[in-house]
């Protein structure tokens, strides 16, 4: 919680994927020299998350960097089960999701993200390319139509998020064009920086 940022937030970076699409773990690949999931974190903190979550799979180990890891409850299931376990072991009324693979990210771009939250909702930002909700703001009152979902078997966090928006548990923050591409993200070898394809 910071002057800029008045809301309680935990944060949750999502790195427990498979990287299938990627050929490796994109939670480890570097840019400028720091692991992604490092960074992400340092950012989550630069932005005022009083505790930063490391959502993982099962046999991935980050306790001995110093933070707390959240088993994903159902494995495989993608993101939002991630999400799912991060909210339920979230301590604060809100949680900054970020996955691991948006390195483009910026402090700026989230403080005005977490800017559009209050007490009672979060925040999901949209891009010309539609919800971005793995970068997004959610409050805990989001576990229980996430639990629901998986449960259903509908895995779909875009989906869920469009829950989280009809409820009013989230707001929509409609990103200004000259910000999408902050919101990219690393899906296949060739996304990744020319300079980073080591």
């Amino acid at each position: 919680m910071t002057e800029k940022n008045p809301i309680p937030f935990d944060a949750a970076i999502l790195i427990g994927g498979r990287s299938r699409r990627m050929g490796r773990d994109k939670a480890m690949i570097a840019l400028d020299g720091e692991p992604l999931w490092r960074r992400q974190a340092r950012l989550a903190r630069d932005v005022g998350a009083r505790r930063v979550l490391l959502s993982v799979r099962p046999g991935q180990d980050f306790a001995a960097a110093g933070f707390d890891c959240v088993d994903d409850a159902q494995p495989d299931l993608g993101p939002l089960s991630g999400i799912a376990s991060a909210l339920a072991a979230c301590r604060s009324s809100h949680l900054l999701v970020l996955a691991v693979d948006m390195p483009a990210l910026t402090a700026d771009i989230l403080d005005t993200l977490i800017a559009r939250c209050e007490p009672g909702f979060g925040a999901i930002p949209h891009t010309c390319d539609g919800a971005q909700p793995l970068a997004a703001v959610y409050t805990v009152d989001c576990l229980a139509p996430a639990r629901c979902r998986l449960g259903e078997g509908v895995l779909s966090v875009r989906a869920w998020a469009a829950e989280c928006l009809r409820s009013g548990h989230c707001v929509r923050w409609d990103v200004p064009d000259a910000h999408a591409p902050l919101f990219s993200n690393w899906n296949f070898p060739e996304d990744i920086e020319p300079d980073q394809r080591t």
